[in-house]
């Protein structure tokens, strides 16, 4: 999970300082976002698009971000599309988690699209 999880952590740093989000919180998140990434996604996806999705995931599950319908990510069109390995629909979809509290934010956009781009092409671009 660790090994996993580096760009992701570093993503994350990016956009969320450790008093936004401490460390040992941060690491639970992203263990609870892992294991539920291994039991709803069911086609092999490469280590980079994980990472992405663990990111993503750890922020809904953390109450940082959420579609504007507050759909579960389990019921989102995203998760479909990537169990389906339609991947460049599932980048589509990142950008609608896009909201915070009812309201679209620019920093979560903003990681949605770092996101996007390391799921699409497994580089970190800020």
């Amino acid at each position: 999970m660790l090994i996993q999880a580096l760009e992701c952590g570093a993503l994350t740093r990016f956009f969320y300082t450790p008093d936004d989000r401490p460390e040992d919180v941060l690491e639970q998140q992203l263990e609870h976002a892992s294991e539920t990434l291994m039991r709803l996604v069911t086609v092999p996806l490469a280590s980079y698009q994980w990472q992405a999705l663990l990111c993503l995931v750890s922020d809904i599950e953390a109450g940082l971000a959420h579609d504007p319908n507050r759909t579960p990510f389990e019921r989102s069109f995203l998760l479909w599309a990537v169990n389906r390995s339609m991947f460049s629909i599932a980048c589509g979809e990142f950008h609608q988690f896009c909201y915070q509290n009812g309201k679209l934010e620019a920093r979560v956009w903003q990681k949605r699209r770092a996101e996007t781009i390391l799921f699409r092409e497994g580089r970190l671009i800020f």
